[in-house]
Parts: C-alpha cells; sequence; structure tokens
C-alpha cells in the first residue's frame, strides 16, 4: 500500500463520512459508509483501507473506523495476516 494511495483513502472516506453524518445518526452514517464503499471501491480499495485501520493509531474518523470494522466482516480476507 503507497502512503500517497492511503492518504487519498482516508481523505475519501473521511469526507463520505461527514456527508451522510449531515443527515444520519453515527450508526446510520456508519453503515452507509460501509454500504458506499462495499458498492464503489474497488477491492484494491477495500482491502487498502481495511490494512489501514487495523494498523490502530490512525487519521480514520471514528464513525469510519466503525464502517471499516463492518467491512471487515464482509471481506475477512482482506485483513493483514496475524
Amino acid at each position: 500500500m503507497k502512503h500517497d494511495n492511503i492518504s487519498t483513502l482516508i481523505t475519501m472516506a473521511n469526507q463520505i463520512s461527514e456527508n451522510l453524518n449531515a443527515h444520519l445518526s453515527d450508526e446510520d452514517t456508519a453503515t452507509q459508509v460501509c454500504a458506499h464503499l462495499k458498492s464503489f471501491w474497488a477491492r484494491s480499495m477495500k482491502r487498502d483501507i481495511i490494512q489501514y485501520s487495523q494498523q490502530g493509531d490512525n487519521k480514520l474518523a471514528p464513525i469510519v473506523k466503525a464502517a471499516v470494522q463492518q467491512l471487515e466482516v464482509l471481506y475477512p480476507n482482506y485483513t493483514n495476516p496475524q
């Protein structure tokens, strides 16, 4: 995963969250962000954001972290090997 690429993904995911959160609760926003990532992001993008999220201390908004956790359930093969 390239640094520039993940920075772009972080920005995109956080912006999606901000746009949706203006109209929805945090829980509903996380569900909608997950649905958006599932529907519109390429496999490599989903894999990269999941792996980035698993690193712990990161720049994802809390709602995005919750959305990515939902995404991990849908794509367990995209997680970092333990």
